[in-house]
């Protein structure tokens, strides 16, 4: 790779530039539509889930049926929220948000998670390694989400 040499840029070096630009661009649009119908059909790839719970989960809502808590637990596991035993990782849950929903402020993202997680953090030792955790604060992150426009990109282009 050429560095500046007197003040011009060496059309390796450029090159480099305008490929890391366009990478972290194309990086940051994917990373936009992380929750995209496209993303429940792959982590229902992966995770057990039935037709009927991802449909519902394709509605950018919550199912409530048993398979559907579990389809979320190992959503929230594959994302990094939720560690292996099923307890929930904030900070790493809070970096998942923030990559995920970059149009939104990290302080926003934050703050959003944080309440959630302090709503499930009195039965969190109750439900460690449930699915019913997994579902207590994927029903809250809905609720509180949807309250800031969220899914309204998605819920439009959806229809």
């Amino acid at each position: 790779m050429e560095f500046l040499v007197r003040g011009e840029i060496k059309s390796t070096s450029f090159k480099f530039l305008i490929f890391l630009v366009l990478f972290l661009s194309v990086n940051n649009i994917l990373q936009t539509v992380s929750y995209s119908t496209k993303e429940f059909d792959n982590l229902a790839k992966v995770c057990n889930v039935s037709a009927e719970d991802l449909e519902i989960c394709k509605k950018y809502e919550v199912p409530d049926s048993e398979s559907g808590k579990c389809f979320l637990r190992c959503a929230l596991q594959k994302l990094g929220m939720m560690n292996p035993a099923g307890d929930i990782d904030k900070e790493a849950s809070i970096q998942t948000m923030i990559k995920s929903w970059p149009r939104f402020s990290s302080e926003l993202n934050t703050e959003l998670f944080t309440e959630c997680y302090n709503q499930v953090q009195p039965v969190t030792k109750e439900l460690a390694g449930t699915c019913e955790l997994a579902y207590k604060l994927m029903k809250c992150l809905n609720v509180v989400t949807r309250k800031h426009g969220y899914y309204n990109d998605f819920l439009k282009s959806d229809k």
